[in-house]
Parts: C-alpha cells; structure tokens; sequence
C-alpha cells in the first residue's frame, strides 16, 4: 500500500504477534497469544494498539481485562497470566 508520496504506508496489526513479547521464549508468547485470542472471542479482553509510534518501531499493545476493568501492556499481562503469583497454602494472596 502506498500514500500519495509514493513510499510505503504502515498497516497497523490486528492482532499482537510473538514479536511483541520480546522477553518471552516462543512457547511462552504462543502460549499467552493463544489464551488472549480465546479471551477477546469470548468477549472477556480487548487488545487495542496506542494511537502513535514512533518511526521504525513496533505497535505497543495494550490488553484490557473486562473482569479487572484494567488495562495491562500486553507484555506485563502476559507475564502475570503465565506466572501467577505463588501464595501459601491455606490463605488468600493480601
């Protein structure tokens, strides 16, 4: 796709790709991409990009959990989905 300058315009993603997570192994990042995809069709997240970047760089995705009503960077939610927090037995997390 080209604008009318005749250099190639940037199409926004419309979905977060493993790329996005770069402190993930590729299994981690399939792992999440897969449990986010399974969330927003059951209408439980939405995944939006920020409205700018700066050139060169990648989309930054942002996640929102409809439950939490909060949002989370996509890294940052992924991370706490994969590793919850351990909490002793017996007891609530404070």
């Amino acid at each position: 796709m080209y604008h009318f300058l005749g250099k190639k315009a940037t199409i926004k993603p419309d979905f977060p790709e493993r790329l996005d997570m770069a402190h993930l192994s590729d299994k981690e990042a399939h792992d999440a991409l897969e449990l986010l995809r399974l969330l927003v069709s059951g209408g439980q997240a939405d995944v939006y990009t920020r409205p700018w970047r700066e050139p060169g760089q990648r989309w930054r995705w942002s996640v929102w959990v409809q439950a939490e009503s909060r949002r989370y960077d996509l890294e940052t939610w992924a991370i706490s989905v994969l590793f919850p927090p351990i909490t002793p037995s017996g007891g609530d997390a404070a």
